[in-house]
């Protein structure tokens, strides 16, 4: 299994296409098809089960965007022999700048937002720094060839097609949000 842990903003969208044209069974953002309750956060103890259960008996190979990142704790703990890809920009500011893009005319706390970006971020590292596991940390904003390569070599695979760099500047829309794949299934090799 593989689990992209990005926030918003940092490629996910761009390594789960990756993902499925490798072959994978991959989902992106997928709060919906759960059903989860929002905010997450606050509905913790009672969403844990039931996404359990999602990662177990969907099918998909591959998970990334939210509900992944609310939950990696847990994702981590469940799931420790899986591949975690943690996504990131160049620096807050490009990431910050994105944020203000992408949600143009909406109002965000991007304060409160950042906080939790560069918290669980941090978080995330120092627990992979302690259990050890597979981990890779992917600037989105490194070149596609570069991180493809990096992608693939970290999973196993032998070709390394360039990362693509979708949702570059595109503001919120209802249906940008959701994208799954139901490729045919492809395991990673040594699983």
């Amino acid at each position: 299994m593989i689990f992209v842990l990005g926030d918003s903003r940092t490629g996910t969208t761009s390594v789960h296409r990756w993902l499925v044209d490798q072959g994978l069974r991959s989902v992106h953002y997928f709060v919906p098809d759960v059903p989860l309750i929002e905010p997450l956060h606050r509905y913790r103890i009672s969403n844990w089960p039931k996404l359990r259960s999602f990662l177990r008996e969907s099918g998909y190979q591959a998970f990334s965007d939210y509900p992944v990142r609310a939950f990696f704790r847990e994702i981590v703990e469940e799931f420790p022999d899986a591949y975690f890809i943690l996504t990131v920009r160049r620096d807050l500011a490009t990431w910050r700048g994105s944020m203000l893009r992408f949600f143009l005319g909406r109002s965000i706390d991007i304060e409160l937002l950042q906080a939790f970006y560069v918290a669980w971020n941090e978080e995330i590292r120092a627990l992979f720094a302690e259990t050890g596991g597979h981990f890779l940390e992917l600037c989105i904003d490194e070149d596609s060839t570069e991180a493809g390569s990096r992608l693939a070599g970290f999973l196993g695979f032998a070709e390394a097609p360039p990362l693509p760099h979708l949702n570059a500047s595109i503001p919120a829309r209802a249906d940008a949000t959701r994208f799954s794949s139901n490729v045919r299934p492809h395991l990673l090799a040594g699983e």
